[in-house]
């Protein structure tokens, strides 16, 4: 048994509302840039942070942590010996993006995750994070796309649509996250057991997810 034993380096990634992978960086590293922030509870900040538009390896480790600003799903990735975790609050776009395409993921296989950030033809902004495995885009494991309808256990909406209020919406949602926290603490509890989480996550981009129905 050794003496000693070093500290395991690993770099810890956030998504930022625009769509980027986040670093957090001393000021004098190459390449990083200031950013200036409100969070949500009227906080001012600065970050110097490294940019990436793509994040892809291994997944070695997945847990949950809960910190201050709620729930991050955290993503442990492995790639040619470095490791990266990556910090997904569950109630934002991108988290329960990912969520709801795990189960649709090889984990004996490499794979890609590439924030997406845009405003559509509708005017109205989607997020999400493209996933893919041997040049294939995973897809949402609870919707079927060609019947237009939820599967595998997610919840439907109970009525019709045009008749939900914002707060219908709002108590919908909850009980999706809900639901798919508990799916993937299932697919943890199976395959990371001894995954340990770590207290990062980024209060100012918590973002609720988009209030439309499935």
């Amino acid at each position: 048994m050794s003496l000693l034993t070093q500290k395991e380096n690993k770099t810890y990634i956030s998504v930022l509302s625009d769509g980027t992978l986040r670093q957090v960086v001393d000021a004098l590293t190459p390449g990083a840039v200031l950013r200036e922030y409100e969070d949500s509870k009227g906080n001012k900040g600065s970050k110097h942070e490294l940019v990436f538009n793509k994040l892809e390896g291994k997944i070695v480790g997945l847990s949950f942590y809960e910190g201050n600003y709620g729930k991050n799903l955290q993503v442990e990735i492995e790639n040619a010996g470095d490791k990266a975790v990556l910090s997904l609050n569950v109630g934002g776009n991108f988290g329960e993006d990912v969520m709801k395409k795990f189960p649709n993921i090889n984990l004996e296989e490499e794979v890609s995750f590439e924030p997406f950030s845009f405003i559509n033809d509708k005017e109205k902004q989607i997020k999400g994070i493209s996933i893919k495995q041997k040049g294939e885009k995973i897809q949402n494991y609870y919707f079927d796309a060609d019947k237009k309808k939820p599967v595998n256990g997610m919840l439907e909406i109970e009525g019709k649509a045009e008749n939900y209020s914002k707060e219908d919406w709002k108590i919908h949602f909850l009980k999706v996250r809900k639901f798919l926290v508990e799916e993937v603490q299932k697919l943890i509890d199976n395959k990371f057991p001894k995954s340990v989480p770590v207290p990062v996550e980024y209060p100012e981009d918590n973002i609720k997810p988009e209030e439309i129905p499935f």
